[in-house]
């Protein structure tokens, strides 16, 4: 059973890489993907070190207002306000407060599994020795990250299928030449291939009628000598 799972492996890969349509379906699927991923790290470098430099005294001086709103010792009813009020998490941990307004917010990918507890949020140290917290809370009814991931994932199959279906009608005509080829080298010339586009022709068309023309000819000089021989 793993040899003809092999076997079957090896000859797909075979076909693949005789297949013209695949190779180029392949092609743009990497050239898309490297251009996404070149753009999307230019784009998020440049903003993300300018904008990190000018938001980041606000975000902070914010934080050190909250926490200077939550008090000391902290309250738990004003950082439930807090909560409340703005799209924060507040995670007070401390000798004599242990409470959270909320889930704490994942941060990173979907597949990731690390739990730090300061991981995306604002950690401040108030003088009686309490740990206060705020992390930015998802707004409700948002997708998960996990459902992102994988309608990104179904839309770029769903391209690349789009992608092979062009691609396939584009190449057709290469078929239909090899297919008139094998009929004209075993002396069958009729039907000729067929051109597409005969208006607006494109270059495989061309192919095609260059392919046809040559055709006649040597149909033509077939029955010049076929003449010839029956008159001798």
């Amino acid at each position: 059973m793993s040899w003809r799972r092999w076997h079957g492996g090896r000859s797909w890969w075979r076909r693949a890489r005789h297949s013209l349509r695949i190779r180029l379906v392949l092609l743009f699927l990497l050239l898309a993907l490297a251009m996404t991923g070149v753009f999307l790290f230019g784009i998020g470098h440049a903003f993300s070190n300018g904008w990190r430099d000018a938001v980041n005294p606000l975000i902070g001086d914010y934080a050190d207002r909250l926490v200077a709103e939550i008090g000391t010792p902290p309250s738990v009813e004003r950082a439930q306000a807090i909560a409340a009020r703005l799209p924060v998490v507040v995670r007070i941990e401390g000798p004599q407060i242990h409470w959270q307004s909320g889930p704490w917010p994942h941060r990173g990918p979907p597949w990731s599994r690390d739990e730090r507890p300061d991981r995306g949020a604002i950690v401040r140290q108030t003088a009686d020795g309490h740990r206060i917290e705020l992390a930015l809370a998802g707004p409700q009814g948002q997708f998960e990250p996990g459902r992102v991931v994988w309608f990104t994932l179904a839309a770029l199959l769903a391209l690349t299928a789009l992608a092979h279906v062009v691609v396939n009608r584009m190449l057709r005509p290469i078929r239909d030449i090899g297919a008139g080829a094998r009929r004209f080298g075993a002396g069958q010339f009729e039907p000729p291939i067929p051109v597409r586009h005969a208006r607006h022709p494109d270059e495989l068309s061309e192919l095609a009628q260059t392919v046809n023309q040559m055709a006649a000819d040597i149909r033509q000089m077939l029955d010049a000598k076929r003449g010839l021989l029956l008159a001798i």
